[in-house]
């Protein structure tokens, strides 16, 4: 049963898998975890785009750190950002 993965699937989407690898990872059937993961009402979704969002988050944190000192790839990543946000609060 694919619930009582939760945890590890959370984790192993913050490491940026794939479902097919967290699928194997979990030996469960790979279309039946994309079924949760589509179902944004499930536990496996929340915890599967709670494990990305966590890493995001990180990743953005750094990025954003970086340009305020100055690195012109940064400074490039968080104008892309802010137009990602900005585009998403329309939504």
């Amino acid at each position: 049963m694919i619930s009582q993965h939760i945890d590890r699937i959370e984790e192993m989407a913050s490491l940026l898998m794939s479902i097919t690898d967290i699928a194997a990872m979990i030996e469960c059937d790979e279309m039946e975890l994309r079924d949760a993961i589509a179902d944004k009402s499930t536990d496996i979704s929340k915890a599967y785009r709670k494990g990305k969002a966590q890493t995001t988050y990180e990743l953005r944190k750094n990025e954003i750190a970086l340009a305020k000192i100055g690195s012109p790839m940064a400074v490039e990543l968080a104008e892309r950002y802010r137009i990602e946000q900005n585009s998403d609060e329309d939504a």
